[in-house]
């Protein structure tokens, strides 16, 4: 979970989400670490350090609320590479593995307005996919080519505590696609809908599991997209931010049915260290 987007055969997003949604956008045993785990605040120092893709720490008053059991979703600020973004948070007893899993397995994935066409790998992505999104009339459709990229630093510098990944555009992607469309070599979308439709300027984000103290689990999920054309970046986040918490809710949900959804004959998933987690029995 497209991104965000997140969802695998793909990073795409495996959530039941419509529209713009389909843009922004998976217990299995956590081996014991060999030392104490990190209050909240000191994991995530220990991941800003490491990362490939910061975002905001959070306050005294979100930790508070995380603490609570709420989930803390928070605007967060845009730059001259990205426009302002939405970013959510929980902390969880569900382990790191399962969350992991929860967002990116597929069977559970459900894209009415979505069309997902895979990708090979061309370097170290964990995902590379095509995406358009069929957009009710009078707004264009749009598309986008995505690589989902795994942090494998992180879980090294951090004795295997903290997984990480990110999604961004791929340059040239639009380029890339054109023929492909007018083949007909991509399901549901044909030479003329694909060039009618706007390719999306930027869609970016993250999903970070850093296991904390007590056996918890923080989750984080980020995500920042500028449609294009006549559609407001302003318009997006809040849209992507008024999502946070469905999109937490469904990663949690698919996280807890994973002891008796991933077992063997199921298609075995690697974990952000780059290792296959193990089916349950």
């Amino acid at each position: 979970m497209a991104g965000g987007v997140g969802t695998v055969p793909a990073a795409k997003p495996n959530l039941s989400s419509p529209t713009l949604m389909d843009i922004n956008v998976s217990m299995v045993r956590r081996a014991a670490p060999t030392h104490a785990a990190p209050d909240v605040a000191a994991a995530f120092t220990t991941y800003q350090a490491h990362a490939r893709f910061a975002v905001p720490a959070p306050t005294a008053d979100q930790i508070a609320k995380l603490e609570a059991g709420k989930i803390v979703r928070v605007r967060v600020a845009g730059s001259a590479d990205a426009p302002t973004g939405a970013m959510g948070m929980v902390l969880t007893d569900v382990p790191r593995q399962n969350l992991w899993l929860g967002s990116i397995d597929d069977d559970f994935a459900e894209h009415e307005s979505l069309v997902v066409h895979d990708l090979p790998t061309v370097g170290d992505e964990m995902f590379r996919w095509y995406g358009f999104v069929d957009l009710p009339a009078p707004v264009s459709d749009r598309h986008f080519l995505i690589r989902t990229t795994v942090n494998r630093a992180l879980p090294t510098a951090t004795e295997n505590t903290m997984w990480a990944r990110h999604w961004s555009i791929e340059a040239g992607g639009e380029d890339l696609m054109r023929p492909e469309a007018h083949a007909g070599r991509i399901d549901r979308v044909t030479g003329q809908s694909f060039d009618r439709a706007i390719f999306t300027p930027t869609n970016l984000g993250a999903w970070i599991f850093l296991d904390v103290e007590g056996g918890q689990t923080l989750f984080i999920y980020h995500a920042a997209t500028s449609l294009g054309g006549s559609i407001p970046d302003a318009a997006v986040t809040r849209y992507v931010y008024w999502g946070l918490s469905e999109i937490i809710e469904t990663v949690l949900s698919q996280a807890r049915a994973m002891p008796t959804h991933y077992r063997a004959g199921h298609k075995q998933w690697l974990g952000g260290d780059g290792q296959p987690i193990p089916f349950y029995e």
